[in-house]
């Protein structure tokens, strides 16, 4: 009755998600005997039932089903700022409706229905086309995009609005669909807990950050852009990813049949133990702001290829006498590469080293990639491959929430809390590179969903059959920037400490609004709120601003999420709301004095150069 139309509106306004139900068939998406259909009710409105397992599931009133769905949505209260609704359970999309009417301007709403029956049932008998074109909507189906739920929960429900989040059932499905709903529940703690991982994150790392960027700035001018070597490295080769998980000293010598017939990325921890094996990979990975040279190989001029992100640790860089290839920089950084015309976007490295180097072997295109060290759990009591073989074992147990996974046999093996993130994160992108052949050549650790368990040897064997000489394609790469564009850099530089003034000038006049406004609480609060959004957005506009932001994250970041939480008392909202502002305000002045000296150095050794 209605499926041409329903169909019509999703490939104009949700173009994938048609072609991909376009794509398959009832069949081989939805496994269950559940037979779907619909009722008249009292109202003479459609109720859907599902009869499954000898039960009979009405999913709606079989006398009012819009006064119901009504009621049951009175329990849900949708106040605060850029409120996310999580919702399970499409239905008929009656009860998905009522909620979606609740949403303000800023809100968004996650629906994940759990069965490809009850969706293919709606859209012949049910005029869904409102909450099909509500682009605030987004719409997750087992079996078809279910890949996208995590992702658009990372997207949309981050630290800062984290606790503003509403999660809702439909009535019914929580028993109808017991497993997909424990499935729903866990990727929506596993985004919780990320959330609290990067809150933490900038709290530690925001200041380092910044104050790396400007220390690293010097390394740009002769550094090499991940994207002029992408040109030239062959994608139909295995990239071997090499992590420092215990396992790794089952079968670290076999990568020596593998050198020269693949590629290896090392990542920082890993470089030590392959160097105690004469093994020499072809890039090394690091990422991380304070990482000591210990852990990345621990020699001084070290000369194997640096793949980094430009705002990695000072120790590991400028203890590195080798190649420098930047695949990720803030940015105020990025800002530069578009303002000489060069080509350069960042390949988001995740929460990890080894993360990173999976993210890259992606982003360049690699139709094989193989894991290899990559535990991701403990070997006893062992943590790295560095650790077992110096006869140490790292006692974290005190800073360290211990968890539980399945491992590549199917028993239970003890990990930790910041590895069962990286786990679901390699889990997560696995779902979405269908094309990508990944192998989990660890021999050992946790099991990572979504890849092929092959022994290394195998691996070697099977693949790494073509000779290949990657150190003669870095070689002939030169820097990025040309000698005569470095005084585009010095420009550019010395135009972002004018805008230092700026900041510290318009931070000024809002801490003076907020404040008049402190004194006198009868002024307009919703112009001064105007006013205050003017001033943040000339900030925001300034390229310097991103690397103000990673001090500012770090140092303010409960007066930030607090921006997010409203009362019912809107004079009370504007006074949570600008007190909170003028703390902001206060830091970005703060932060703004303490890189001026960071920059001005930068400008005095870009001018040593020209």
């Amino acid at each position: 009755m209605y499926y041409e139309k329903n169909m019509q509106i999703l490939q104009e306004y949700r173009e994938q998600l048609y072609q991909l139900i376009k794509q398959q068939t009832i069949e081989n998406t939805d496994a269950s005997d559940a037979f779907v259909h619909s009722v008249s009710t009292r109202t003479g409105e459609l109720a859907l039932v599902v009869e499954k397992d000898n039960h009979q599931f009405r999913l709606n009133s079989r006398y009012n089903p819009q006064e119901e769905a009504s009621k049951w949505a009175e329990q849900y209260h949708i106040k605060n700022l850029n409120t996310v609704v999580v919702m399970f359970g499409l239905g008929n999309g009656i009860f998905a409706r009522e909620m979606m009417n609740k949403l303000n301007d800023d809100n968004l709403m996650i629906v994940y229905e759990p069965s490809l029956k009850i969706f293919l049932h709606v859209l012949e008998k049910y005029d869904v086309e409102d909450i099909l074109k509500n682009k605030r909507v987004g719409i997750v189906i087992k079996g078809i995009n279910e890949f996208e739920f995590p992702y658009l929960l990372s997207i949309t429900l981050t630290w800062m609005n984290l606790f503003s989040k509403v999660e809702c059932v439909h009535p019914g499905y929580e028993k109808l669909f017991e497993t997909s709903f424990l499935d729903f529940k866990n990727t929506i703690k596993d985004n919780t807990f990320n959330n609290f991982l990067t809150k933490n994150t900038y709290g530690f790392k925001g200041k380092s950050t910044a104050e790396n960027a400007f220390h690293n700035l010097l390394y740009l001018a002769d550094s090499v852009s991940i994207w002029d070597l992408d040109k030239d490295l062959p994608k139909d080769i295995p990239a071997i990813v090499v992590a420092a998980g215990p396992s790794l000293n089952k079968n670290v010598e076999i990568l020596k049949q593998a050198k020269g017939k693949s590629i290896i990325f090392a990542v920082d921890r890993s470089y030590e133990t392959l160097l105690e094996h004469d093994i020499e990979p072809d890039f090394i990975v690091t990422l991380d702001a304070d990482k000591k040279l210990k852990y990345c190989g621990n020699r001084r001029g070290f000369k194997d290829t640096l793949l980094c992100k430009l705002e990695s640790s000072p120790d590991i860089l400028d203890n590195h006498g080798g190649k420098k290839i930047i695949y990720y920089c803030n940015d105020f950084i990025v800002s530069i590469y578009k303002k000489l015309g060069k080509k350069f976007f960042n390949i988001s490295p995740g929460a990890s080293v080894a993360t990173a180097a999976f993210s890259i072997c992606v982003n360049l295109g690699f139709g094989r990639i193989v894991f290899v060290g990559q535990d991701l759990a403990y070997l006893g009591n062992v943590s790295h491959a560095d650790l077992q073989t110096s006869g140490n074992v790292i006692n974290d147990e005190k800073k360290a929430i211990d968890l539980y996974v399945e491992d590549i046999h199917g028993n239970t093996v003890r990990t930790r809390h910041d590895w069962y993130a990286f786990l679901r994160s390699f889990e997560n992108a696995i779902q979405q590179l269908s094309n990508v052949d990944i192998i989990d050549a660890t021999e050992g650790g946790a099991r990572i969903k979504g890849t092929r368990i092959l022994p290394l040897q195998d691996v070697v064997d099977q693949y790494c059959t073509r000779k290949f000489d990657c150190k003669s394609i870095i070689d002939n790469q030169t820097p990025t920037f040309h000698k005569k564009e470095l005084s585009g850099i010095y420009d550019y530089l010395v135009k972002s400490r004018g805008n230092l003034d700026e900041i510290i000038e318009l931070s000024q006049q809002a801490i003076k609004e907020l404040s008049l406004y402190e004194t006198n609480r009868k002024n307009n609060g919703q112009m001064l709120i105007k006013s205050i959004a003017e001033i943040n957005g000339k900030i925001e506009k300034m390229p310097i601003f991103s690397l103000i932001d990673e001090y500012v994250m770090g140092k303010g970041a409960n007066e930030i999420a607090g921006l997010y939480f409203v009362t019912n008392d809107k004079k009370t909202d504007e006074e949570i709301t600008l007190s909170n502002a003028k703390a902001i305000f206060h830091n970005m002045i703060e932060a703004s004095e303490w890189v001026i000296p960071l920059l001005e150095n930068s400008i005095h050794k870009y001018e040593t150069l020209l």
